[in-house]
């Protein structure tokens, strides 16, 4: 974990909207006097807007909902007693105990005096604001902001977890290890590229399925492996990137690269089908609901006499 973690609003996450020509807004300056400006407006909140960034209740679990670290959620109070206590918060005037410092904190309890005190928030500006983990209310702060619905952590990419969030988490030091590790993965992606055979090209196309049969232009594999060993997107049901598919492609053995070239013509012609409530259909026969289960169907001898059948189908199909 780095020394400081990043509040950011979310690209696109602002409810309002700016014309063409400007935003028009006053701004205060250092003599008092107030000056209307307008000029392009980009970012995601108001001028010169204040947020307030706490602990989130939860009303379903009963519980301040918090998260450490390792990922994990506080669910006993003693697990951030000693943060609580560095905080230094005192009871409020109106508490039996008004003036005591508060040493510990309830997560059961909605009322507590130390996740209801005043002061138990971190102010962000224009959406943003930088959290210094060395500080204990920054960092019991940050623990509620992994929970809180309106918040993601940078890099996930999961679309239920992402709906509805208006700020992203990022961890310095843990994004530029992200970006290294993606400029990591391209080197490796492109050097197998550049050593694959066109005969090797073709198998990898066919298994990725971006072609149907043999009979292709081989400038056109070469084009279509090109922007696949370079595309970051994600691919549907498969929660990978197709470089991700790529690098597991080109690493297969040859006999684990031929079933899936296989598999992918014959889902292409139309052999191999999917039928909604019972998966992956092959001549009549369920031979899996997932691609995983598909080639372990078809890699075990006693279905040998369908494998049989599908080379000998796909034989008379390239004729």
């Amino acid at each position: 974990m780095s020394e400081f973690v990043t509040i950011k609003a979310r690209p696109g996450s602002k409810k309002f909207e700016t014309r063409e020509s400007g935003m028009y807004y006053n701004t205060v300056s250092s003599d008092g006097s107030e000056k209307q400006l307008s000029k392009k407006y980009d970012n995601e909140r108001f001028p010169q807007s204040k947020q307030f960034f706490r602990i989130p209740w939860s009303g379903t679990l009963r519980r301040w909902l918090l998260q450490n670290d390792e990922g994990k959620d506080v669910l006993d109070s003693t697990t951030i007693k000693e943060l609580v206590k560095d905080c230094r918060f005192q009871y409020p005037k109106e508490h039996r105990r008004s003036g005591d410092y508060i040493l510990e904190a309830d997560i059961y309890d909605p009322n507590d005096a130390f996740f209801n005190h005043k002061k138990c928030y971190v102010k962000g500006e224009e959406g943003n604001t930088i959290l210094a983990l060395s500080d204990p209310l920054h960092k019991l702060v940050l623990y509620g902001l992994r929970k809180h619905p309106k918040f993601q952590i940078a890099g996930n990419t999961n679309a239920i977890a992402s709906a509805g969030t208006r700020y992203i988490i990022v961890d310095n030091i843990k994004g530029k290890e992200e970006k290294k590790a993606v400029r990591s993965k391209s080197l490796e992606a492109t050097t197998k590229f550049m050593a694959l055979t066109a005969d090797k090209k073709l198998k990898v196309a066919l298994a990725m399925g971006l072609v149907a049969n043999e009979n292709i232009d081989p400038d056109t594999v070469d084009d279509l492996l090109y922007n696949a060993h370079k595309d970051v997107s994600p691919i549907k049901d498969l929660n990978i990137t197709r470089q991700d598919l790529f690098l597991q492609v080109c690493n297969l053995n040859p006999e684990d690269l031929n079933l899936k070239t296989k598999i992918s013509k014959a889902k292409s012609l139309g052999f191999l089908k999917k039928q909604s409530g019972k998966g992956w259909l092959l001549f009549g026969s369920v031979v899996g609901k997932t691609q995983e289960q598909v080639e372990s169907y078809m890699l075990n001898p006693d279905h040998s006499d369908l494998l049989i059948r599908l080379e000998e189908a796909l034989a008379d199909s390239s004729k």
